[in-house]
């Protein structure tokens, strides 16, 4: 869990020190104020109080997103998700710079997106949780989530030039539909 808070912190703020200090202060008050709470709750409030302690360091530093342009490099957050191994990369120094560049353009495609756009993609595509979860920690409906999902998504194919998802699918349009 620390991984996905720490990836969402970094993403968000692009400064490893200060995402380290953002999941810190989130942990810190999920055990102040919510230590006598059910531990199942415990995720979705952790990444409310992320998510919230991350706006207020936007306030803080008076940052503006266009400051974050491609600084960021997503290949930290990389190695907290588990992705299939390349033998065929491994060596390759071409393959690692084509990486570093798409890690940054990625990096920079997340820090235009609007903020609840942005929200909703970290805690779906990054932390991998569920829309119920998302709309806990977002404090807004499912619907929402799912909006701001599809609409970040739209943004970073369209930024990252990646061509939209086939429309037929092999799987049922209403498992498709509750998957989202």
């Amino acid at each position: 869990m620390q991984h996905k808070l720490y990836a969402i912190a970094y993403a968000a703020t692009g400064e490893r020190e200060d995402a380290l200090d953002l999941v810190q202060v989130a942990m810190t008050q999920l055990v102040a104020h919510y230590r006598q709470r059910p531990a199942e709750e415990w995720p979705p409030l952790l990444m409310r109080i992320l998510t919230n302690a991350i706006t207020d360091h936007y306030r803080r530093t008076a940052r503006q997103r266009e400051s974050m342009d491609n600084s960021c490099d997503l290949s930290e957050l990389c190695d907290t998700r588990q992705q299939p191994a390349t033998d065929q990369n491994d060596n390759n120094p071409a393959a690692a710079a084509s990486a570093a560049q798409l890690n940054r353009a990625i990096a920079g495609a997340v820090a235009a997106l609007p903020e609840r756009q942005r929200q909703a993609f970290l805690l779906r595509g990054w932390a991998e949780l569920n829309v119920a979860e998302c709309a806990q920690a977002m404090a807004c409906s499912v619907g929402s989530v799912k909006q701001h999902y599809f609409r970040a998504l739209r943004s970073l194919r369209s930024a990252l030039g990646a061509q939209p998802a086939p429309l037929t699918s092999t799987t049922d349009p209403k498992e498709a539909r509750d998957e989202r």
